[in-house]
């Protein structure tokens, strides 16, 4: 049985998950390792791969809240971008204060924006479409200690894509838009797949952003979640993620 065929037997989801994600897992292990340098490896043989050895991969347990053991909604329609970013920003700003801390930093740590983290004692907000002067930021998360949400230490900012390439000078936007945000900031790249000209554009950047692709990212923030943090519609909304992003 390949790696997609696990997938399908360990999730027993009523719509199958096809090798759409990355034909070559090894590749895909490769670059998970070395995201965060752009460097990529390229023409390496896909192996077979037995179900313990997938499970290993990913970090899967027998533990309930794994979301690729949760069936996904099983929607006939694609979630449009800005759908998948309110419906996560809306799981991530849990009204629950230590939820909602665990659950960002989970999803901090999946992005790799490791640089500066949230204390449990600070004010985290989470927010889709932001605006600014030249645009809308996709997600941000931002804290601080100060009671007024507007008096942001520090923050994350997003740019999501699924499946569409960055717009010319798309970064540079968001680069200067978090000057008047936040004290110290962290840029962030979430994308399916990752083209030529978006690497340029990453790589011409006056600001490092760590990139990552929608499975790993996922694969990752699931490691971090915390069980008591964690809930039926999350997971599921996680599986139905990883059936149509990844």
């Amino acid at each position: 049985m390949d790696m997609f065929g696990v997938v399908n037997a360990i999730g027993a989801n009523p719509i199958s998950v096809h090798p759409k994600m990355d034909e070559n897992w090894v590749n895909a292990f490769n670059r998970t390792l070395s995201e965060h340098t752009l460097t990529w490896a390229s023409e390496v043989t896909t192996p077979d791969v037995s179900k313990s050895g997938f499970e290993a991969f990913y970090h899967l347990t027998s533990r309930e809240h794994d979301s690729l053991l949760t069936a996904p909604l099983g929607w006939k329609v694609k979630l449009k971008m800005r759908q998948t970013t309110e419906t996560l920003v809306q799981f991530l700003a849990h009204p629950n204060l230590s939820v909602r801390f665990n659950r960002v930093v989970s999803f901090l740590s999946a992005l790799h924006c490791n640089e500066k983290i949230p204390k449990d004692n600070e004010r985290v907000s989470v927010f889709s479409e932001y605006p600014t002067e030249d645009g809308r930021i996709d997600i941000m998360i931002a804290w601080g200690d100060s009671i007024r949400e507007a008096d942001f230490k520090h923050a994350v900012i997003v740019e999501v894509k699924q499946g569409a390439v960055l717009d010319d000078g798309q970064l540079k936007k968001y680069e200067i838009a978090a000057l008047e945000i936040a004290d110290t900031f962290q840029f962030a790249f979430l994308f399916k797949s990752f083209s030529t000209d978006d690497m340029k554009q990453v790589c011409a950047s006056g600001r490092e952003w760590v990139c990552s692709q929608w499975w790993a990212f996922l694969r990752r923030m699931e490691c971090g979640l915390q069980d008591d943090t964690d809930d039926f519609e999350f997971r599921q909304f996680r599986s139905t993620l990883w059936e149509q992003l990844t």
